[in-house]
């Protein structure tokens, strides 16, 4: 891809980023509960969810400390996702009801929705604050457009249980698992654009998807385990979406059982693999991996906020990569539009997606990290005077563009 002369000028700061080496930080909540499910909005505000309990957990200081939110007593969390830093839905369960649970003001106050009955729930995925997708397990995808309020039953050809979400694009959506059969074979779930769900079923008998991570509506990378009652961990990937898979590498020979991955790019990422109650984190480059952490607590779920990677898992445990995350620098497209351009204070930025934003000054250092939803402003207020990147990401690729503060 032919760079523009603004790329070339861009290029020092995103290899300056890539070339930090990264560390792995223990911020743990300070309660033993089993942690998978959370959401990020950015490196420093985020919310993890005790499952099976009715509150989360929300830091705003980057796992510096935590404070506790109660959800309703009497409820049990199964699945949180926050699209902003004010808005934000948990699926809860009472017993005898599911309800979707949504806060307007980072989880102050809670408003409830009813889910159809008769359903059995695990997992939700809202692309804006009115468009959302519920997983259940007897064969149907249930979707809103009014935040909750209705639901409408997208069924699909046969049983499926998700164990992972993605949204890619604007009209993408993807669950993965397994077929929900007693064969157990691996299954992949999407949507795109309206219409209902199709499954594409991959691997034998005693199969599953553990985890995933697709970087666009094609590529997309998974862990898959195979087996019964001993595992065989294979790490996989997908160029069509999901109809076929092509195994990059396989561990048939160790005790443990991969979990999740995380790619940055289309070659390196990571993987969290569980042996009994400790787990560790596999550093993915190709078709090798090297260790890159250890826990005493197993870990079960990568979650991304801004350009810091964090791991949840049991115990409590919650873990950060607590350097920006490589970006692949041959994606990067100029970014066009932005005004007022220079700014004092609020930006406008042309994106047609919910958008990951991070800031940088000239020598490369992030100094601000959200996320943006089509139409919102972008402040600046709090930097001081000078010329930033600035840097979008989204199902689309990543683009970047200058800006220039002056107050």
């Amino acid at each position: 891809m032919k760079k523009s002369r603004f790329l070339s000028l861009l290029l020092p700061i995103l290899l300056c980023v890539n070339s930090v080496q990264a560390q792995w930080t223990d911020i743990s909540i300070p309660y033993p509960y089993a942690l998978a499910k959370g959401s990020f909005v950015n490196d420093n505000l985020g919310y993890v969810m005790a499952d099976g309990y009715p509150m989360i957990f929300k830091t705003t200081n980057g796992g510096s400390s935590w404070d506790s939110v109660i959800i309703n007593p009497g409820v049990g969390a199964i699945d949180i996702e926050f699209i902003s830093a004010d808005t934000g839905f948990v699926l809860v369960d009472s017993g005898a009801i599911t309800m979707l649970k949504t806060t307007f003001n980072g989880g102050n106050s809670w408003i409830s929705d009813t889910l159809p009955a008769g359903d059995v729930y695990n997992m939700m995925r809202f692309t804006d604050a009115s468009n959302g997708f519920v997983t259940g397990i007897f064969s149907i995808v249930y979707h809103t457009t009014n935040g909750g309020q209705n639901w409408t039953p997208l069924p699909m050809g046969g049983y499926s249980s998700a164990n992972d979400k993605e949204h890619v694009g604007a009209d993408t959506i993807i669950f993965t698992g397994w077929d929900g059969t007693f064969a157990y074979r691996g299954s992949v779930i999407r949507r795109d654009g309206i219409g209902t769900f199709q499954e594409r079923i991959f691997g034998s008998d005693y199969s599953t998807f553990s985890g995933t991570h697709f970087l666009n509506g094609n590529l997309g990378f998974a862990v898959f385990t195979k087996g019964f009652p001993v595992y065989d961990n294979y790490f996989v990937r997908t160029t069509n979406g999901g109809t076929s898979w092509d195994t990059i590498h396989t561990d048939t020979t160790t005790a443990f059982a991969y979990t999740d991955v995380f790619m940055t790019n289309g070659t390196e990422g990571y993987i969290t693999n569980q042996t009994g109650a400790t787990s560790t984190i596999l550093k993915v480059n190709g078709s090798t991996s090297t260790l890159d952490y250890t826990s005493n607590f197993a870990l079960k779920r990568f979650h991304r906020g801004g350009n810091t990677l964090f791991a949840l898992g049991e115990g409590g445990k919650v873990v950060k990569r607590n350097q920006p995350l490589a970006i692949d620098e041959t994606v990067v497209t100029a970014l066009q539009g932005i005004y007022p351009n220079p700014t004092s204070d609020f930006l406008n930025l042309p994106i047609e997606l919910v958008s990951d934003i991070s800031v940088l000054d000239m020598n490369g250092k992030m100094v601000l990290s959200t996320i943006l939803t089509p139409g919102q402003i972008l402040s600046l207020g709090q930097l001081s005077n000078g010329m930033y990147v600035i840097m979008v990401k989204n199902a689309k690729g990543v683009s970047a563009g200058r800006v220039i503060v002056n107050k």
